[in-house]
């Protein structure tokens, strides 16, 4: 893994570098710090409450949502504003599609 994720890339770089005729050379590296840690994505649902404070300048949208596309209806939502959907259930049947559009 070190060999793979610190050396070649630094080698790589170091040649295309060197290529570009900067007439520079490495000579050592004189310190090197590697720092590894554990990625701990976190775990949240899709909505969550704002602040009022946050909420009254419009400036975040938190959709609620059932499943986990929380970015990509916050993005529609964005796009595509709507004070709210009347009269649609979840999921949208075809008899729906007009007042959803």
């Amino acid at each position: 893994m070190y060999e793979q994720h610190v050396i070649q890339p630094i080698l790589v770089s170091l040649e295309e570098f060197q290529e570009r005729d900067s007439g520079w050379a490495l000579l050592r590296i004189s310190n090197l710090t590697i720092n590894v840690n554990k990625l701990n994505p976190l775990r949240a649902g899709c909505h969550i409450e704002v602040p009022r404070e946050i909420a009254t300048k419009r400036a975040v949208i938190s959709v609620r949502t059932t499943d986990n596309a929380c970015f990509t209806w916050s993005v529609v939502a964005a796009l595509y504003p709507a004070e709210k959907y009347m009269d649609i259930e979840f999921p949208i049947t075809f008899k729906d599609i007009s007042k959803f559009e």
